[in-house]
């Protein structure tokens, strides 16, 4: 045998290593890696190469060391790209993203997860594509996005339905409990049902999904009032030897969500069994789910009053935000360099570009005023509208006027600041029950909930003095020197065959009243029952 067959059957042995290693050691990896590094930089093996600086990007985040991943990333990112290695670009495309979801930066996330995806189909990659529309629905879930998550949950479990070999068994089970999930949060009682009878026929006996289904289970009798079932999904977890698990961080989680399941349900007895086992491990694993857990210890001490405890719990709260703030200011000065190096490798392509443009209009807040945009002003009214305790809802529409004219005249930055000033004002006038929007141009909408009118109308009252106050100069106004706005609304009890559309007409509807009379002012318009 040559020295270069020598050489490359070496090499191959190491890739077949570290993929042994990976997920169960971790430092070992990590040695493997830097030592084929090593060995495929001297012979010039770019594929080698490349397989190295992958898996580093892989035990880098698995140890949770996320601002060390950058260098990594682009070395592997740009030889994958310059010389085709699709199939290390498909594993490298879930590490980057789930590396920028740890470092909170969703938008580079989603990218990354988009592009994997679209080479895991190219590929014919089942399971790793999987594994990213799961990963795109976690994205989604971390913002709240439950509608959007839970179609990214489905296509997760349909994408490996046809093929359960019995290494997609446990991941067949972690996407249907996402799934489910997301239907509780949603109010879908009857998704969360399927999703979950679903997982119960697949024959997977590991003891890590039993416990993952049990604790899905009860989330959802907790959800539809079955307090006995409940209770003995928690037994029954129990009795499986959750404490004894080896895997701390699932335990925590685990418990930490059948406790929250039983707190709303009010089984004082069994979430005190599940904070004492919280309370033997050092879960210093996750800081968000050491914050979860300690916000979950606050509510129970709360509820039964307990008020040493409660003083002890909100001194623990506030070590574990002080600590996370710390190591976010820390990730972002470490990663700040990385992350810019990495956009511009991955904006190389038209793809990119594109995905990131859907991925802006996903965004929730609007980029000039960092109110909701329209988009997801609509996805709040939604659920507000759904809630169980609504007894008034109304709408409030306000318009800059003459607001073209103003723009024309002293430009668009200028106009810009008009309209950050104005949203301002409604933030730091803004009361409990009022939801801002920027809902398009110079126009916002105000969600109002459970409000009295003096209430509407006080608010009213008060951003309108204010933003008088500031004495903004407009030249173009025909009627005045300074800055005005025109203001419709309606309020109303809210009740059977009430459509929140048909309010915010009404208040569409008030709003042109007022420009029709001459603008600066305001009025209101009333819901009107049909008695055909």
């Amino acid at each position: 045998m040559s020295r270069k067959e020598k050489l490359n059957s070496y090499e191959t042995k190491l890739m077949e290593r570290i993929l042994e290693v990976r997920y169960t050691d971790l430092e070992e990896e990590r040695r493997l890696c830097k030592r084929l590094l090593d060995v495929s930089e001297a012979e010039q093996y770019t594929y080698g190469c490349a397989f190295a600086n992958v898996y580093l990007v892989d035990s880098h985040l698995a140890l949770g060391e996320y601002s060390s991943c950058g260098f990594y990333l682009l070395r592997a990112s740009t030889l994958c790209k310059e010389y085709g290695f699709e199939d290390l670009m498909l594993v490298l495309c879930n590490c980057a993203g789930l590396c920028y979801q740890k470092l909170n930066d969703d938008q580079a996330a989603l990218s990354y997860f988009l592009e994997g995806k679209k080479l895991a189909d190219k590929l014919g990659d089942i399971s790793m594509a999987g594994k990213l529309y799961n990963n795109i629905g976690y994205s989604f879930a971390s913002r709240e996005d439950w509608e959007t998550s839970r179609t990214y949950f489905q296509s997760a479990y349909m994408t490996i339905d046809h093929n359960l070999v019995d290494e997609n068994i446990e991941s067949a089970v972690c996407y249907l409990t996402n799934l489910s999930e997301a239907c509780i949060h949603l109010g879908d009682a009857e998704g969360a049902r399927i999703a979950l009878e679903n997982c119960d026929a697949l024959s997977d006996e590991g003891v890590y999904s039993r416990i993952r289904s049990a604790c899905s289970w009860c989330a959802y009798y907790a959800m539809t009032g079955e307090r006995r079932k409940c209770a003995d999904k928690v037994d029954k977890v129990i009795a499986e030897g959750l404490p004894h698990v080896e895997d701390q961080f699932f335990v925590c989680d685990m418990a930490e969500g059948m406790c929250a399941s039983m707190l709303k349900i009010g089984d004082r007895e069994r979430c005190k069994k599940l904070l004492d086992i919280l309370q033997g491990f050092e879960y210093d694993v996750s800081l968000s789910l050491m914050y979860r857990i300690q916000l979950l210890k606050i509510q129970y001490y709360q509820k039964y009053q307990e008020a040493d405890e409660l003083g002890r719990a909100y001194q623990d709260y506030y070590k574990i935000v002080r600590k996370i703030a710390a190591i976010e200011d820390e990730m972002r000065s470490q990663s700040m360099i990385s992350k810019i190096q990495i956009h511009e490798a991955a904006m190389e392509h038209k793809q990119m570009i594109q995905q990131r443009k859907e991925l802006e209009n996903a965004s929730q807040l609007d980029e000039l005023t960092g109110l909701y945009n329209r988009r997801s002003f609509n996805k709040l009214v939604t659920k507000m509208t759904h809630g169980e305790n609504l007894k008034t809802l109304g709408y409030i529409m306000l318009d800059v006027d003459y607001f073209k004219q103003y723009n024309d005249y002293y430009g668009h930055f200028q106009g810009d600041v008009v309209l950050r000033k104005a949203a301002q004002i409604l933030a730091h006038n803004v009361k409990k029950g009022i939801y801002l929007s920027r809902y398009g141009g110079d126009e916002f909408v105000c969600l109002c909930v459970n409000m009295k009118d003096q209430e509407v109308k006080a608010y009213i009252e008060q951003v309108t003095k204010e933003l008088k106050r500031e004495q903004i100069q407009h030249e173009k106004h025909p009627d005045s020197d300074i800055l005005t706005v025109s203001i419709g609304y309606c309020n109303e009890t809210f009740r059977a065959g009430i459509e929140p559309d048909e309010l915010l007409n009404l208040a569409d509807q008030a709003l042109y009243t007022v420009k029709s009379n001459g603008r600066d002012g305001c009025a209101r318009k009333q819901y009107e029952i049909d008695l055909k």
